[in-house]
């Protein structure tokens, strides 16, 4: 019996750390997200991707920057619009991908509309939708 305890909470601890670990590859994305990721790559070169677990040219754009080598040096921050109740999924494709070790967001459920006007009032929410930013930060839609 006390082995199977021991068991127990060894499996619960474990689960936990991932969970805590997938948790902290994503950031929530609000209002006001998309200046502190300007602020944090203040200096470099950068592609802000927009994505969804449910659009297939996005899967495909995703899976061809983990593979091709001619983005290995680049920088990316990927920022998921499913919502932060996808989150589960979200760290799923991410993991699929091998695209941990870049910087990811997730939408904030509820914000959706006030996000998308956020980051570019012009957008309607269709993705994939691609920035690319210089190191002096001026941006060009992709």
């Amino acid at each position: 019996m006390k082995k199977i305890t021991v068991l127990f909470y060894f499996l619960l601890l474990l689960t936990l750390h991932n969970a805590i670990a997938g948790q902290s590859l994503i950031k929530i994305f609000y209002p006001g997200s998309y200046a502190k990721i300007l602020e944090g790559n203040k200096g470099k070169a950068f592609t802000l991707l927009f994505w969804s677990v449910d659009c297939s040219s996005c899967l495909e754009k995703l899976k061809l920057i983990s593979k091709a080598e001619i983005y290995a040096n680049q920088t990316f921050v990927f920022v998921s619009t499913d919502g932060d109740d996808m989150l589960v999924d979200v760290i799923s494709v991410i993991k699929q991908m091998n695209l941990e070790q870049q910087a990811h967001w997730v939408f904030k459920s509820e914000l959706t509309q006030e996000i998308i006007n956020s980051v570019d009032n012009t957008w309607y929410g269709e993705v994939p939708r691609n920035y690319y930013f210089d190191k002096d930060h001026q941006r060009i839609r992709l």
